[in-house]
This record gives C-alpha cells, structure tokens and sequence, in this order.
C-alpha cells in the first residue's frame, strides 16, 4: 500500500475540523454498490413507469437520491477509476483499454484501510480486476467472477453470486472493526438474457430484456440489504449506490455505450444512506468524483490527496448552494473520442472525431434534441473556455503520479472485450 505517512495526522486534523473523535465517527462502516450500464431513467424512484427496481426504490426513499449525478465518462474502467481516485480521466490517466491504474495513486480503499478499515470487492468485470491494478488497497479482492474466457463471462448472470459472496464477507465481519465493502453488478450489461423462473419478462424487445436485467440485479441488491439489517450493521453504515455509466437505445441514433456522452450513457443514479442524514432530493448536477471525498467525511476519515471532486456532505444536510463545473471526457475510443462540461442548467459537448461542438439547454431539452449552439454563441464560447481550463488543470494534475502505465492484452481478452462491445471491431 502506498499511502503517505502524512494520512494519519491529517486524518486526525481532519476529525478535530469535523468535531467528532476518532473512536466514535457519525458512521463506522461503508458497503458501495456499483451497477454496470444502469440508466437512472429506467428506475422507479428516477420516474421509470415498470416496476424494475423495487428494492432500490426503498433504498432511494431512505436516503439522499441525486437526480443530476453524472459519471466523467460512458465505459467502466475510466469512469469507476475516478470513483476510487476523485480524480477526472485526464488526471487518472486510465483512458485507454490497455491503461492500468499507477501505484502512485491513492484510492479510496487505500485511504480507508490506512484509517484501519477491513476492506473488501467483489468484481465481475475484466476491466475491474487485478491486471487493471483496481485491487489497490483492498485487503481480500475477490475476483472469481471475472472469466478469461469471453463466452462464459459473456453469457454469465452474476448477480447471484455477486450478493452471496457480498454475504458472506459481511458474516465474518465483527460489531468491533470497521469495514468497507465493494459490490459490483455487472447483469445490465449486454448481453441481456431472459431469466425464466426468476424475473417474468417485460417483453422481447432488448429494452424489455435490459429491464429484466435491471429487476433481477435489484432483486440480489434487496437480499444485500436484507441482510445487512440481520446483521445489525444498518445504524452504522454507509450505503452507497451508483452506475458507472448508462446505455443508450437509439436515443442519439447509437446503441450500447462508449460512442458519445449524451445523458443517457453520462447521467446515473445516485443514491446515499447515512447515519443522522434525513432522506432528501438534490437536483443540482454532481459527478461521481465528488463521492470519494463524500463518503471519507461521514466516515470521518480524511480525504486522499489529491482530489477533483468536492464533499457533499453539505449538501446532504439541506445546502443547496451553487456548486462548480463538471468535467466528461472519452478518449482513445477508435475515432469515437468524446468531451464535455456540464455548469448549471448548460451541457457543452464536443464531438472531437468530426471537431463539431455542441450546446443544449438541459433545463428546457433534458433530453439533449435541440442543439443551441448557433444561438447562444457567448454561452457557447464561455463554455468551450471553462472546458479548456478544467481539462488543462486536470492534465497538470496528473504530473504529480508516475507515469502512465498500460498492460499488454492477450487475444482472448481483446476478443471478449470486442465481444463486450468495446475496442475496435463491435
């Protein structure tokens, strides 16, 4: 682990600051849940007319649900990076389907687990495996469900074994030590498949089967916090759920994700329940770097350094003040590369592969159909300059770290991850 000897005195700055001791934090423990390919749309507390999400819905009236969170990109290794880093893909550097993540980064789970936290992942996605370097910081990785051979990883349902593995690392765990404990679903993603027996489909079309998908990874979810209840750990823990990106229907024309970052693939679901925290709305635009720095401060632990995103601890206890821009980035996509910046109510996107730049009013088109570019050219100009300087801020940034690494991929995994949908050659 490769976490400063200075963590642990500005840990305890950083408690002093919060008015709470290091023995007796506003919340012990840390469960994070991460659903790969979940559109917030297509849930009900988002609004979604089926009822595919019944156990995250009670999660959502528990806790303070976030209607504008944004991932910083649409395809899991960048995105679920800045998750553990709170740093932007131009910082982080993993941009790139062979990039790893250097050591010379900490992550969230480093932090955690220099606090003295037991820290814990179970992972069902190549991108999120040990040969990308995401197990830093984590004392047991499970890996299991990530297949080398592309079929079977394909076509496998995870869910099941994603939540019972998640189980029975939390019946080991003690009332007396601190824990964090990562859970990735990774079912919404393609391929989707019927689950007779289990889920009663919607229908045939693949959006009725991706909702099948999304009711049968709630279902695990709803066992996941069955449990946690059973336990006894639900007045001491954080709960944390969040997509990694979303996907697209032919909403812009595409389908699946990593070909643009349009609402439907950029904006997620969010969800916090913690201790003492009232269950709220927020819809001012946030993005998943923000999470890092968020859930260190209910745990009373401070955060890695350094950082892009900025605690909402703040905002789940009712301050609704104006908060900065936020950062999109899509690079070394095979010709797909993307950027964007979100500030307020206005989106600026830049289509770098054909050099064109858009602008949508997000208040009055949500669904980004009318492009205003050509009529609001100061908006547009202001936009592109904000993008500018946050980009270049955050590539200086990344001087600071080693650098950038990458791995060498074999023909199966390229194969598997073209079968994905992802590298050249869908």
């Amino acid at each position: 682990m490769r976490v400063p000897a200075a963590v642990c005195g500005l840990a305890l700055l950083y408690l002093a600051g919060l008015g709470c001791a290091a023995e007796d934090p506003a919340a012990r423990n840390l469960l994070l849940i991460t659903i790969d390919t979940l559109r917030s749309d297509h849930l009900g507390c988002y609004g979604y007319e089926r009822a595919t999400s019944p156990a995250i819905d009670k999660l959502a009236s528990e806790s303070v649900q976030f209607d504008s969170a944004h991932s910083v990109c649409s395809w899991t290794l960048p995105s679920v990076v800045s998750i553990m880093t709170s740093l932007y893909p131009s910082a982080h550097r993993c941009t790139a389907d062979d990039s790893v993540l250097a050591e010379s980064y900490v992550t969230l789970a480093e932090q955690l687990e220099a606090q003295g936290f037991r820290t814990a992942a179970v992972t069902s996605h190549l991108y999120l495996s040990r040969r990308f370097k995401i197990d830093q910081g984590f004392r047991d990785f499970d890996e299991d469900l990530v297949f080398d051979d592309f079929k079977e990883s394909h076509h496998q349902v995870s869910a099941p074994a994603v939540t019972d593995k998640g189980i029975a690392w939390l019946r080991d765990r003690s009332q007396h030590e601190r824990w964090f404990l990562w859970l990735h679903y990774f079912d919404p993603h393609s391929i989707y498949q019927h689950h007779p027996g289990e889920i009663e489909p919607f229908g045939e079309t693949k959006l009725d089967i991706y909702d099948g998908e999304i009711l049968l990874t709630d279902r695990h979810i709803g066992r996941l916090l069955g449990e946690l209840d059973v336990l006894g750990f639900r007045d001491d823990t954080v709960v944390t759920l969040i997509a990694d990106h979303g996907e697209e229907f032919r909403d812009h024309g595409a389908g699946g994700h990593r070909k643009t970052l349009y609402e439907e693939v950029l904006r997620v679901p969010l969800l916090v329940r913690a201790p003492h925290v009232a269950p709220r709305r927020v819809s001012m635009p946030v993005s998943c770097v923000d999470l890092a720095p968020t859930l260190c401060e209910l745990l009373g632990v401070a955060p890695p350094e350094p950082i892009e995103g900025l605690s909402l601890v703040s905002t789940l206890q009712g301050d609704d003040s104006r908060r900065g821009p936020i950062l999109a980035e899509m690079r070394n996509t095979n010709g797909r590369d993307w950027d964007g910046l979100i500030d307020g109510r206005w989106k600026f996107l830049i289509d770098v592969s054909r050099g064109v730049q858009l602008l949508f009013d997000l208040e009055a088109d949500p669904l980004e159909l009318n492009d205003v570019s050509g009529e609001q050219p100061h908006v547009l100009a202001l936009m592109a300059e904000r993008f500018e300087e946050l980009r270049d801020s955050s590539r200086e940034r990344s001087l600071a770290f080693e650098p950038e690494a990458s791995i060498e991929l074999n023909a199966d995994e390229v194969e598997r991850l073209k079968q994905l949908g992802y590298m050249d050659g869908e």
